[in-house]
């Protein structure tokens, strides 16, 4: 079975000598090298999606390069992610007809 993926929209797949694009078959070296499949521009020279450019307090964001949902992570998302893992690794005991 062979490891597919994608980079910046592109098809990529793992053989022996590591990962290539499926339709060339080139090494998958940097992946600034080809346009997003989405918005047909290359990354910022910062490495940011074209099409988002810098986002103010973002710790990572993707376009989706018309494969899957666009994204964007910010401080507070991870603060929020933190909190949520903190509240699970709790045990509650809720009793019905008590609270909300």
């Amino acid at each position: 079975m062979t490891a597919r993926s994608h980079v910046r929209g592109h098809a990529i797949e793992h053989t022996r000598d590591g990962w290539c694009y499926s339709d060339t078959q080139r090494p998958v070296r940097d992946c600034s090298d080809r346009p997003c499949s989405r918005c047909g521009e290359l990354p910022t020279i910062e490495g940011y999606d074209s099409c988002l450019a810098h986002i103010a307090g973002a710790t990572s964001a993707c376009c989706g390069h018309g494969v899957e949902e666009g994204y964007i992570v910010d401080e507070r998302a991870i603060e929020i992610m933190e909190a949520l893992k903190r509240i699970l690794a709790t045990t509650c005991t809720l009793v019905p007809g008590k609270g909300h």
